[in-house]
Formats: C-alpha cells, sequence, structure tokens
C-alpha cells in the first residue's frame, strides 16, 4: 500500500488521471530514475572529493543528492501518514510542491552535462507528450466535479446541520473520517462566528 501510494502521488505530478493500474506504470520509471539519481548524485559528490575535483562539480551533485532525497523521503513519510486515509489521498493537491525538488534534480542533471544528454532529453520529451495529451488527464473535469460535489454538500448541511445525513444526500464526503478530525466542532465553530460556508447561510 506504501509503494502504491507514493507512484500515485508521482503520476499526479505528472498530471496523470486514470486507474490506478496506469498510474503505477507510469510513476514506476520516474521513483526508479530518482532514485537512481540519488545515488549517482552520492557516489559523484564522494567520488571527486577524493579525487580533489573543482568546488563547482562537487556542489552540483551535492545539490541534486539533496534535493532528491528530501522529495524521495517526504513521499515515504507522506504514504505512512496518509495511507489510511485511502489511495485516493496520494491525488490531493496540497502535497505536490513537496516533490518539485526530486524533477529539479533531474532538471540539473540534464543542464550540467558537458555533453548532450541526447537520451534524457528523449526520455523527458517522451514524458511531456505522455503527461500533456494522456487520456487519463481531465484536471478540468476533475475540479468541475469537486466543486459541484461541495456545493451540493453545503446546500444538504445547511438543510439538514447533520454531517452524515449530508453525505448520503450530496454523495460527495467532505472528510472520510469526520470524528477523527473533530469536524462537528469546527463546522459549529463557523457557524457561531459566521465564517467560511456560514459566510451566505441566508440563501439557505
Amino acid at each position: 500500500m506504501y509503494l502504491k501510494f507514493i507512484l500515485i502521488s508521482f503520476a499526479t505530478f505528472c498530471g496523470i488521471r486514470g486507474s490506478y493500474p496506469v498510474l503505477y506504470v507510469f510513476a514506476a520509471p520516474i521513483v526508479f530514475c530518482m532514485i537512481w539519481l540519488l545515488l549517482r548524485a552520492s557516489i559523484e559528490t564522494m567520488r571527486n572529493k577524493a579525487a580533489e575535483q573543482q568546488h563547482e562539480e562537487i556542489a552540483a551533485w551535492q545539490i541534486m543528492s539533496i534535493l532528491t532525497a528530501f522529495t524521495l523521503l517526504f513521499s515515504l513519510n507522506l504514504a505512512i501518514g496518509r495511507v489510511c486515509l485511502g489511495l485516493e489521498t496520494a491525488t490531493s493537491s496540497r502535497y505536490l510542491p513537496y516533490l518539485t525538488p526530486g524533477f529539479l534534480a533531474f532538471y540539473l542533471f540534464a543542464v550540467t552535462r558537458k555533453e548532450l544528454p541526447v537520451k534524457q532529453i528523449f526520455c523527458g520529451m517522451l514524458c511531456f507528450f505522455l503527461t500533456t495529451f494522456s487520456v487519463g488527464t481531465k484536471e478540468k473535469n476533475y475540479y468541475s466535479a469537486m466543486c459541484r460535489g461541495k456545493k451540493k454538500w453545503k446546500q444538504a448541511y445547511m438543510e439538514t446541520g447533520d454531517i452524515l445525513r449530508s453525505s448520503m444526500l450530496s454523495g460527495f464526503q467532505i472528510h472520510p473520517n469526520p470524528q477523527s478530525t473533530d469536524l462537528q466542532w469546527k463546522l459549529d465553530y463557523l457557524e457561531k462566528h459566521r465564517l467560511n460556508l456560514y459566510l451566505d447561510a441566508e440563501e439557505y
């Protein structure tokens, strides 16, 4: 489950949405390449230090190793902490900025090569076209559906005041486990202070 969660999060970063098997196929090479880059950068850093190479070369490899290590550690920690909420949680956009450093390391690796990295450029272009024109890339439809679902849930909650019943009536869950996050207390606070969804509550 942890590995599946990590693969889905990386596929989401690349803009790929679809069935889970599709996400695994596209994300597995990305994670593999990131692990390879981390090992390569670490080895090159130690080798250049031993050979007393230029500081610029050492710094470049160090930066790449730090960036990839951060992203891989974050993705592992994310999976451990969030897999209990379900695999669909891995598609949340709030986690994407923390995956960016690893992909930045790919960019730095390409631009710091002395010779033209034909293979890397080809793979990058292939990934670009796959993720940009992928059949599973339906960001607009996805966010439109999320917006409609939240509006329906809000309307149902305004009429019933019950979280579970609102989820049943709207067909949309505002949170997978409302009790664990004290959602009712938060909603009561918003109602008391006329905040968030209660700003235009007079409509209901």
